[in-house]
């Protein structure tokens, strides 16, 4: 059976029993009503909705903590209703407050300091229940008097989530040597750099002087999670972390000491293999369409005759990097040279051979990250008539 309490009236109870009679009764006595209740209201949340024969009561879900001071506020924005407005436990066995409308415009209000934590149910209907004759709209809101609503929680955390990369953190780039001391005044260093999903990055460190026993950390920049942590048994250990960045963005490399007895000088190297994901998939699209991946520094031969006037390969590079192709044809071929668009719509440089001992240079400047496309072919493509060997280099400064 149902201990049903109420505070100040029993004109809910009603309300209560037809939820109860609609319901198994297995269901009724051991649920908790938050599990089948329709809509859930948070702290902060306004809801409007609609009270009329169809639908004379409705009741929304909430979880709060003991002490939680709640406001419940509701009134009628539409039609000729007149609210009842209520709070109780999750599983109906008590209504807390609760309070009823005695004209159309009314502004209900429910305070309610909440006795336990848990879920909490609000609980909305028209005077009279199912036989009144009152429907229209009605707007409720949730408000907790004594703390934050979950808006205002967000809006906190994001103000307390400090990015350290911003506040206490050195820059350190790929190949950078840096060192530090590490004793009771400062007893860590922070750097900080930036990584791409995949990267794989190598931190060796040691220390330098005194007996600083060495404890380094990776971590994401707000410090919400570590990814690598190393300490070294005694101060001549050297520590390596080897570490594949999860995703885009800033991370936190903090140095410490593993012994608070010990202090000391430190070096430490950052080294980062970029990701070579997106090249594997261009070379793949290389291969796809027909073209021959050309690495950068490297140095290929291939032949020009009539039933091949054309040799293409495809080379992938990064903006601003400035490449020389070298081509040397042997005697018979006056050989041509261009880099193009990955679909040959767009010539970014051409060059031909006036005679068949002349060397042919390129250099350009890549305007853009991406694929490129390099052809070799004869003086007047499918007409001309010399014929050859040729061998072509393509060089680089930029990795």
């Amino acid at each position: 059976m149902f201990n049903i309490k109420f505070g100040k009236s029993v004109i809910l109870l009603v309300l209560l029993a037809l939820l109860l009679v609609s319901m198994p009764t297995s269901l009724a006595q051991d649920n908790d009503f938050c599990d089948i209740a329709i809509d859930e209201i948070e702290y902060g949340d306004t809801v409007e909705d609609e009270i009329d024969d169809d639908a004379f009561f409705l009741w929304y879900c909430f979880e709060g903590e003991e002490g939680d001071e709640v406001i419940l506020t509701a009134e009628a924005t539409d039609g000729d209703l007149l609210l009842l407005l209520g709070i109780g436990d999750s599983f109906l066995e008590e209504i807390f407050e609760e309070t009823a409308a005695v004209e159309e415009e009314e502004e209900l209000e429910v305070v309610f300091e909440l006795p336990e934590d848990g879920n909490y149910l609000v609980i909305i209907s028209r005077d009279g229940l199912e036989e009144g004759d009152t429907e229209g709209e009605f707007e409720v809101t949730l408000d907790i008097a004594n703390g934050d609503t979950d808006d205002d929680d967000d809006d906190d955390n994001d103000d307390d989530a400090t990015d350290f990369c911003n506040e206490i953190a050195d820059e350190i780039e790929d190949g950078d040597e840096v060192d530090a001391d590490i004793d009771d005044e400062l007893p860590f260093a922070a750097f900080c750099f930036v990584g791409e999903e995949g990267d794989e990055v190598t931190l060796t460190a040691e220390t330098t002087d005194n007996d600083l026993v060495l404890l380094i950390s990776v971590s994401d920049s707000l410090l919400e999670e570590i990814y690598e942590q190393e300490e070294a048994d005694d101060e001549d250990e050297e520590i390596e972390i080897v570490f594949e960045v999860p995703d885009d963005g800033n991370y936190l490399i903090v140095v410490a000491r593993a012994d608070e007895d010990t202090d000391g000088e430190f070096e430490m190297t950052l080294e980062i293999e970029a990701s070579d994901s997106d090249d594997e998939e261009m070379v793949e699209e290389c291969e796809e369409s027909g073209f021959e991946f050309l690495p950068y520094d490297e140095t290929v031969d291939g032949d020009i005759d009539d039933d091949n006037v054309f040799a293409i390969y495809c080379v992938i590079g990064e903006e601003d990097d400035e490449i020389t192709l070298i081509v040397e044809a042997d005697d018979g071929l006056i050989v041509g040279v261009a880099i193009t668009s990955p679909d040959i719509e767009e010539i970014y440089e051409e060059v031909f051979a006036d005679d068949e001992d002349e060397e042919l240079e390129i250099v350009f400047e890549l305007p853009d990250d991406g694929e490129y496309v390099i052809l070799i072919t004869r003086e007047d493509f499918d007409d001309g008539d010399s014929e050859g060997s040729f061998e072509l280099t393509i060089e680089t400064d930029a990795r």
